[in-house]
């Protein structure tokens, strides 16, 4: 959900502050976080991709972190 919710709200932060409704500064903050949200999820973007990504409730080869 994040690869996809980060950049639309990264989007709407950016119109916002496109039609002067928001400082610019936020603009360019929303578009540093979603270029390093998505860089950060490279690893499972790529597992996706080659349909190796584990389902939700199906685990994964390592433990959860945090």
């Amino acid at each position: 959900m994040s690869v996809v919710g980060v950049p639309i709200c990264a989007a709407i932060i950016c119109g916002l502050a496109i039609a002067g409704k928001t400082d610019p500064a936020f603009a360019w903050y929303s578009l540093f976080a979603t270029a390093l949200v998505e860089y950060k999820h490279i690893p499972n973007i790529r597992r996706l991709l080659n349909g190796t990504e584990p389902r939700i409730g199906q685990g994964g080869d390592r433990p959860a972190t945090g």
